[in-house]
């Protein structure tokens, strides 16, 4: 079925996250963090706008970039100088893939130099987690993504909170104060990390591996979408991948194949929460293995080759 990725060396460049991705049974593919940990997040900040001063920036992967036949470069920590430094890098022959894991309408504001038509005059191929973006961009579709094995992995822990969030206040700090205190006053044990809350004491980071736990000593995952980024985020699939269940206002998730009634709560806004209690007291129902596969990274990476 994949008879593309035969042979075919793969580097997916992405953010600091990617150590949530393991290792997959094919050594032709690799993950890499896109910037180097030898130099200071400042540093790299300047560095990295500049085509003299990026590669000092750039991770081991630089050092083999001939080496392979298709890159696949998630726009999350990309800039206009790596998008031109790989273009002109890469070998001529290489597959050059861009993959939006935000949507355009949130890029629009802040990082107006990776909207698609500015991308693609390099020779990228455009793919979007966001159907609405892939129609009106014209650009490929690949789902959200998730890694299964980190919870597979995972040691079972006690139950110690009711309902689970981190994330940036992205201009919706209101809605999640509201949201929270709707949960307390319920009689429910949330748990909210927003570490840019102006007046948080969450300065520290949550490392994945906390983060993962959080999860499994959680009942449900709050998933709270914004106009600007309307669309399915990971945190359905964690939730799946978990077997926790879900609380989001993306009504669109009725239409995918792993929603349930008993697993997914939709709210329009705060003030439909009031059966948060009744739901989270459902049987929680186990989907078919296939439905799971379907959105774990193996999967997910063999689309770009179909």
């Amino acid at each position: 079925m994949y008879k593309k990725m035969k042979n075919n060396k793969t580097l997916f460049l992405m953010g600091k996250n990617c150590d949530m991705y393991r290792t997959l049974k094919d050594t032709n593919i690799k993950f890499s963090k896109i910037y180097s940990d030898k130099l200071s997040k400042y540093l790299i900040r300047i560095f990295r706008n500049n085509m003299y001063t990026l590669p000092l920036t750039l991770a081991e992967w630089k050092k083999n970039i001939h080496e392979y036949q298709t890159i696949i470069l998630f726009d999350t920590e990309s800039t206009p100088c790596l998008i031109k430094w790989l273009a002109t890098h890469a070998t001529k022959e290489a597959r050059l893939i861009f993959y939006y894991r935000n949507s355009i309408e949130s890029l629009k504001v802040n990082r107006q130099a990776i909207m698609p038509d500015k991308v693609k005059k390099y020779g990228f191929e455009l793919w979007s987690y966001n159907v609405h973006d892939c129609n009106k961009y014209n650009m490929n579709y690949n789902s959200q993504v998730a890694d299964s094995s980190v919870f597979q992995h995972n040691k079972v822990l006690d139950i110690k909170y009711d309902v689970f969030f981190a994330g940036l206040a992205k201009g919706r700090i209101q809605q999640l104060d509201l949201i929270q205190s709707i949960i307390v006053q319920k009689g429910l044990i949330p748990y909210f990390f927003i570490p840019d809350k102006s007046e948080s004491k969450q300065s520290q980071q949550l490392s994945y591996d906390n983060y993962l736990e959080k999860i499994m000593q959680s009942r449900a995952l709050l998933d709270f979408v914004t106009d600007k980024n309307y669309g399915l985020t990971m945190r359905p699939l964690e939730a799946m991948f978990s077997k926790r269940k879900l609380i989001t206002n993306y009504d669109a998730i009725k239409e995918y194949d792993f929603y349930h009634p008993n697993n997914i709560f939709i709210f329009k806004d705060a003030n439909c929460l009031d059966k948060i209690e009744e739901f989270l007291e459902l049987e929680y129902i186990d989907l078919d293995e296939e439905i799971n596969k379907k959105y774990d990274i193996e999967k997910w990476v063999y689309r770009f080759f179909k």
